[in-house]
């Protein structure tokens, strides 16, 4: 099938192709052995807009400047325990591919949607999440990182825009974050606020049962 020129599934990354972040934290606290609610408060003191999360996030910082900050929040041994190897390597550990969500970017690619990846990421875990995908499947991929701004900043959507060439109502954002589907929405995108796989692919599907049986139309 022909692809449509102005009709974009855009995706995710962390949470929507991935296993949920939540669950992803469960697994990292367990290797510290520190409770949720503790590495929750630590994350909850950087999340201002700059944040060490979200200055890593810009490529503004480094990885290991990342755990520094994060690892002053924790008593011994946890900070040093931090510390002892790169984060990323901590992190992919914990954070494992979603096969089913996959799958289902497989199976858009094969019936010709048009496909953007639109993550924040970090430089240094590029290596590591690059693995977990099929690259070659994305038209368009936007890398927080690289372009020095991250959702939910108009600037970043702004790009996309330029990078996809429609308008935003010809985009749908498959996104776990509520605050990133929040700025889409004001943008007038479609979107969906993925959950997990289970309640949140059924969705999917039936929207590309629709896209596509409207280009054949």
């Amino acid at each position: 099938m022909m692809k449509k020129q102005n009709s974009w599934f855009v995706f995710d990354f962390g949470g929507v192709l991935t296993i949920p972040i939540k669950k992803a934290v469960r697994s990292l606290c367990s290797y510290l052995s520190v409770k949720p609610e503790q590495l929750s408060m630590i994350f909850d003191l950087f999340n201002g807009e700059n944040s060490p999360l979200h200055e890593l996030e810009r490529g503004r910082i480094t990885e290991y400047e990342f755990q520094q900050q994060i690892a002053a929040g924790f008593p011994e041994p946890t900070a040093t325990l931090l510390l002892t190897k790169p984060f990323h390597e901590i992190w992919f550990s914990c954070l494992r591919a979603e096969q089913r969500s996959l799958a289902m970017v497989n199976e858009c690619a094969q019936r010709g949607v048009n496909l953007a990846l639109f993550t924040n990421n970090v430089i240094e875990w590029r290596p590591q999440w690059v693995k977990m995908v099929d690259l070659e499947q994305f038209d368009v991929v936007i890398d927080s990182c690289l372009v020095g701004t991250r959702k939910p900043e108009l600037e970043i959507y702004e790009i996309l825009k330029d990078r996809l060439s429609c308008e935003y109502d010809d985009m749908l954002l498959i996104d776990d974050s509520p605050e990133n589907i929040e700025m889409a929405v004001s943008l007038r995108m479609n979107t969906i606020l993925w959950n997990d796989a289970d309640t949140s692919l059924p969705q999917l599907r039936d929207l590309l049962g629709r896209a596509t049986a409207a280009d054949q139309q």
